[in-house]
C-alpha cells in the first residue's frame, strides 16, 4: 500500500500533466495556516482553486483539516479528500466537466 508521500507525488504528476493546471504541495511551517490541504492546484480557464487533502486508504482527515476545507469551499474552492491519482482525476473532472 503506498504511503502518503507516494500518493501525493502521483497526484502532483497527474495534475501538472494536465494543460494549464499548476499544482503544488502546500508546505506547513511555523508561520503557515494549519490544516490547509496537502495539494493546491489552480485550474483553468478561470483560475479556480482546487484543494486536495491526500490520505492513505482508510485514513480520515482531522477535524481541523475538515474545517479548513469547509472554509475554502465557502470561499469558492473545490475541495476533496483523495487516496489515489484516480480520485484526484475524478475531483478535477468535477471542476472541468461538472455535468
Amino acid at each position: 500500500e503506498p504511503n502518503e508521500t507516494a500518493i501525493t507525488r502521483a497526484v502532483l504528476e497527474f495534475l501538472n500533466a494536465q494543460p494549464g493546471v499548476l499544482a503544488f504541495k502546500y508546505q506547513a511551517s511555523p508561520t503557515a495556516l494549519a490544516g490547509i490541504p496537502d495539494v493546491l492546484a489552480i485550474v483553468p480557464p478561470h483560475g479556480r482553486l482546487m484543494a486536495l487533502e491526500v490520505k492513505r486508504p482508510g485514513q480520515q482527515p482531522s477535524r481541523l483539516q475538515i474545517r479548513r476545507m469547509q472554509q475554502l469551499s465557502k470561499a469558492g474552492a473545490a475541495c476533496a479528500v483523495v487516496t489515489s491519482r484516480d480520485e484526484a482525476a475524478a475531483a478535477l473532472k468535477k471542476i472541468t466537466d461538472p455535468d
